[in-house]
């Protein structure tokens, strides 16, 4: 387990205390058809035991200052989401979604192929507004195959884009 400290004389502004949101059938799917729907963007295989199977860690959260809940889930296929080597052929899927009007849109995905790239397989951690801009960042665990690192995402008009990333994978 990893817990993220700030000093309370360094923070500015208002905080609650950490509660963590159990997810729903309904984000559970919404996670299986986002990454359903990536898969074949990005070239991969499918899973061979399937999208069910290969869903690692998933995580519903409620962002400051935005309506409807959002949701995040990783995929690993042919790997773990731990530190350690990955498997031939393996890659990571990290899937975001907004919750809106007509259900859960993707709003991020993260696709990662270790054999081109090496290993970066994230999960979401937490989210706070790091910048003091009134919107959260979101804040990713992410592993490779020799440590842990951190990422973040933040908004850029409708988007999200990965902000920072740690070197975790070398290749």
């Amino acid at each position: 387990e990893r817990l993220l400290a700030m000093p309370e004389d360094e923070v500015n502004q208002p905080y609650e205390e950490y509660r963590e949101i159990s997810n729903t059938y309904e984000q559970r799917v919404a996670t299986l058809a986002i990454a359903g729907d990536a898969i074949p963007r990005y070239g991969a295989q499918w899973p061979e035991q399937g999208m069910l199977n290969a869903r690692d860690h998933i995580q519903a959260f409620q962002l400051r200052n935005t309506p409807g809940q959002s949701i995040a889930a990783t995929f690993m296929i042919g790997d773990n989401l731990e530190v350690g080597d990955p498997g031939q052929g393996a890659y990571s899927l990290f899937v975001m979604g907004h919750e809106n009007d007509s259900g859960y849109m993707e709003s991020y995905t993260w696709f990662r192929d270790t054999t081109e790239d090496g290993k970066a397989a994230p999960r979401y951690f937490d989210h706070l507004d790091w910048d003091g801009d009134g919107l959260d960042e979101i804040l990713l665990d992410v592993f490779g195959d020799q440590k842990r690192s951190f990422a973040a995402l933040s908004r850029q008009g409708d988007s999200w884009v990965r902000t920072y990333q740690d070197n975790c994978a070398e290749s």
